[in-house]
């Protein structure tokens, strides 16, 4: 959806309002998207998720416009297959890197949520209600205890790693933002041998 108005975007104002359209949804989007918890409706996840992809699709296309502008024709076919081996490389850098980020972010998450499971919290009072309703029923506690420490020790995890996609998320944002800025530099492209597009 994003591309074919990118493409009237570009046609009309040139590249550099199309991919500042673009930054801006994409960064508003993945900023909202920071805002996720364990309750977040799944419409609303998805509705941040195609902004972010209407976002990506306008500043995309001119991108790659004027990254292969300046390439001489009888160069093309060569600077276009360097720059797609280009990109999947800095994509699966990028996904690496945000997987091992969101991994490590996980970790201090998952132990500040620890620190303040305490008595006094209500994940301990649930717990200590359900051992009290089962030791009324007259059932062994030990079992039920088990099975209610590994619930909570699940919703800490959990918790922990919604914890570390929204620091990822930000993390995107400001590099959107730094784009966003780079951005407000782009020129016109230039047509194959460096011949200005009118």
């Amino acid at each position: 959806m994003g591309l074919p108005l990118s493409g009237m975007v570009m046609d009309r104002f040139g590249p550099k309002w199309s991919i500042l359209i673009g930054l801006v949804g994409l960064g508003l989007a993945s900023y909202l998207l920071s805002g996720l918890t364990l309750t977040t409706p799944a419409a609303v996840i998805q509705l941040w998720l195609v902004g972010r992809s209407i976002g990506f699709g306008f500043a995309y296309q001119p991108a790659n416009v004027i990254a292969l502008s300046d390439i001489p024709r009888q160069k093309l076919a060569r600077g276009s297959s360097f720059f797609n081996v280009l990109r999947q490389v800095a994509t699966a850098f990028s996904t690496s890197f945000l997987a091992t980020y969101i991994k490590d972010r996980s970790v201090p998450h998952y132990a500040h949520l620890a620190e303040q499971t305490t008595p006094a919290s209500l994940l301990y009072a649930s717990i200590r209600g359900t051992l009290a309703q089962a030791a009324g029923q007259c059932r062994w506690t030990l079992p039920t205890q088990a099975q209610a420490v590994a619930q909570l020790v699940g919703q800490l995890r959990l918790q922990a790693t919604v914890l570390a996609y929204r620091d990822a998320l930000l993390l995107i944002t400001g590099c959107v933002a730094v784009a966003l800025v780079l951005a407000l530099f782009v020129g016109n492209p230039r047509g194959g041998g460096g011949a200005i597009i009118e």
